[in-house]
């Protein structure tokens, strides 16, 4: 079943998502200036787009069907 690779490619795409998660969150800030919410609001910002990316990857990667 590979599960190892499985694993890894896992692994891969919670870092990615990490890094577009804090890509937008610096996007915000930069967009906002120094505001006391402006970190808050890309934290809201991020979620249903890492959320999308994280999908698309594990579907396409992760857990894609493999040919028996």
């Amino acid at each position: 079943d590979h599960s190892a690779l499985r694993f890894l490619s896992f692994c891969i795409v919670c870092t990615i998502g990490y890094a577009v998660g804090y890509c937008v969150i610096l996007a915000a800030q930069s967009v906002l200036g120094s505001q006391p919410l402006a970190a808050n609001v890309g934290k809201i910002l991020s979620l249903p787009i890492v959320f999308v990316v994280q999908f698309i990857l594990n579907s396409r990667i992760t857990f894609r069907k493999t040919a028996a």
